[in-house]
């Protein structure tokens, strides 16, 4: 697949291609389109807690830096393992699968998005 954009004066400019295996009619497919150079981003584990001798708490604080003229979505991926769950106050995520997250954030032209979320692990 490769995808095209209009630029401001009308032409199509190419951004980006990928491949994909045969998809079901009505499914949803992502497409990788490539590296992001005007995007950057930041994750760190700000505390870890051990709440009781068989679970811990770890707050994660992610960083995203736009460096592009336009606000742009981007979605935030993150995998977990083992029996675990995300408490408090988040960005709009959803679980994906077992071990998967996904928030989605907005982040402002030429600036910056930072959001905490709190996860839970039990052993």
């Amino acid at each position: 697949m490769r995808v095209y954009k209009e630029d401001e004066k009308g032409s199509l400019k190419f951004i980006g291609e990928d491949r994909m295996d045969p998809t079901p009619k009505g499914e949803k497919v992502r497409v990788a389109l490539g590296n992001a150079f005007d995007l950057s981003g930041e994750r760190t584990v700000k505390e870890r807690t051990q709440v009781t001798k068989s679970s811990r708490q770890e707050s994660i604080e992610i960083r995203i830096r736009n460096h592009k003229p336009e606000r742009i979505s981007v979605t935030v991926v993150e995998n977990f393992w083992g029996d675990w769950k995300i408490i408090g106050k988040t960005p709009p995520v959803q679980k994906q699968d077992a071990n998967k997250v996904e928030f989605e954030v907005a982040v402002p032209a030429d600036g910056e998005t930072v959001f905490e979320y709190q996860v839970l692990f039990r052993d």
